[in-house]
């Protein structure tokens, strides 16, 4: 009989110990976020998507900006090229624009 309630106990805390760290895993947060995004069959779909497309220096250095929880990062972009402005914005080659590329935090 305690071979029996031995074997039980020892089978619960077994299905126990493995069904918490099922959960855990399950429910853990990943380094990777979760997100809708466009996705794109060709590079032409890209660019009829586009309201802006330029040709530009990215710096290795950028900086944090925090809103809620999310952070972004922010480069300052040189523009070599303008090949597309579809926005209200001012764009001319040359000058430094802002820019966070999405899922970066």
């Amino acid at each position: 009989m305690k071979k029996m309630i031995t074997t039980v106990t020892v089978a619960a805390m077994v299905a126990g110990v493995g069904a918490g760290l099922a959960y855990k895993e399950l429910n853990s947060a990943s380094n990777h976020s979760v997100a809708l995004a466009k996705t794109f069959s060709s590079i032409d779909d890209i660019v009829k998507d586009a309201k802006v497309i330029i040709k530009g220096k990215v710096p290795k250095e950028y900086r944090k900006e925090v809103v809620g929880e999310i952070v972004f990062h922010v480069y300052d972009v040189q523009v070599i090229k303008l090949y597309n402005n579809l926005t209200d914005q001012e764009i001319k080659e040359g000058e430094t624009v802002e820019m966070s590329p999405p899922g970066y935090n």
